[in-house]
């Protein structure tokens, strides 16, 4: 059929009638059906409503307003589903990245860094690490050290550095703090892989740490460094009021070969405590018969009668086998 000048004109005119009329309907209706979302950040309270969004949206919106560092983001597009209300960012941040595995770290005076690791198939997991010994006093983050897993903590921390993050360092300082040994051992432990000279100045830092076990973690990490900075620190150890990081401090001195290491012992058994001339005593002679027999003779008339028996009697069962041996 052909049709007249007319009807083509007619239809030409319905035609691009038709498409003027979808072209703007179908877009308003498709922005009028997609989900939007809403962050409130308020009072230190986080409140999101979000329906089948995209993480990283969510996530870059809780970023901009409380002002926290998200990183690792980049590839969560799968829609998720949230709904709160007055939550603190650590509890918020919990149900956002739900199913992921995450290391939050939070300096004292400064911002709170997220890096999220990797998905899980089962609920999320986070590490907390934060430098401050105390919870701050806004309760943005709650400090839950100790309810985590260790096990799956030490995995985290593992997977934070192989990220090479710009702010791996400064989590795992701020995990040579960690209350469970074991964190602390592998933040030393992958601090001294990363940056040598860091690590020696954390483990001195932390050797004057208000907590016992932090100080006595510091002096067993001391163990890996040799030179000059460490000998003073151990000597100050050597006079640390807790007797376990004492003896732990005698017990490096007594591996150190250098002259140095020497001169601090024979220092200490003249010491005002007869607890820590005693020690000084065992660590001399741990070096060695030449080194304990020298230690004797310096203390056999020492004014402790434990100390005075204990190096008398060394020194009488030297000349006792010197004695078998004519």
């Amino acid at each position: 059929m052909i049709l007249n000048k007319t009807t083509q004109k007619f239809l030409c005119y319905l035609l691009l009638t038709t498409y003027l009329i979808f072209s703007h309907v179908l877009p308003s209706q498709a922005q009028h059906e997609s989900v939007p979302f809403r962050v409130i950040w308020n009072n230190s309270r986080l409140s999101v409503a979000a329906n089948g969004v995209s993480p990283i949206l969510i996530l870059c919106e809780v970023s901009r307003q409380t002002g926290i560092e998200i990183h690792g983001a980049e590839d969560l597009h799968e829609p998720i589903t949230a709904n709160f209300s007055n939550l603190t960012l650590h509890d918020g941040l919990k149900v956002l990245l739900t199913h992921m595995n995450y290391v939050t770290y939070k300096k004292s005076s400064s911002r709170v860094y997220v890096q999220i690791l990797g998905i899980r198939n089962t609920c999320s997991y986070e590490s907390l690490v934060s430098e401050a010994a105390k919870a701050p006093e806004d309760d943005s983050l709650d400090d839950n050290q100790q309810r985590d897993d260790v096990n799956a903590r030490l995995l985290n921390i593992q997977e934070l550095c192989k990220t090479n993050s710009p702010y791996d360092e400064d989590a795992l300082c701020a995990a040579t703090r960690d209350q469970d040994p074991s964190i602390r051992e592998l933040a030393y432990k992958l601090l001294y892989e990363k940056n040598n000279e860091k690590a020696l100045d954390v483990l001195i830092d932390n050797t004057k740490n208000a907590d016992d076990n932090i100080r006595k973690t510091a002096i067993i990490a001391l163990g890996e460094f040799t030179g000059s900075d460490v000998i003073p620190v151990l000597q100050d150890a050597t006079e640390d009021p807790d007797i376990d990081i004492r003896y732990t401090a005698f017990q490096q001195l007594s591996q150190i070969s250098s002259q140095e290491g020497i001169d601090v012992l024979k220092s200490r058994l003249t010491h005002s405590n007869p607890e820590i001339r005693m020690m000084a005593f065992d660590a001399m002679a741990a070096k060695g018969e030449e080194f304990a027999l020298e230690a004797a003779q310096l203390i056999r008339n020492d004014k402790d009668d434990l100390v005075s028996s204990k190096a008398t009697g060394l020194i009488c069962e030297f000349e006792s086998r010197e004695d078998a041996v004519k």
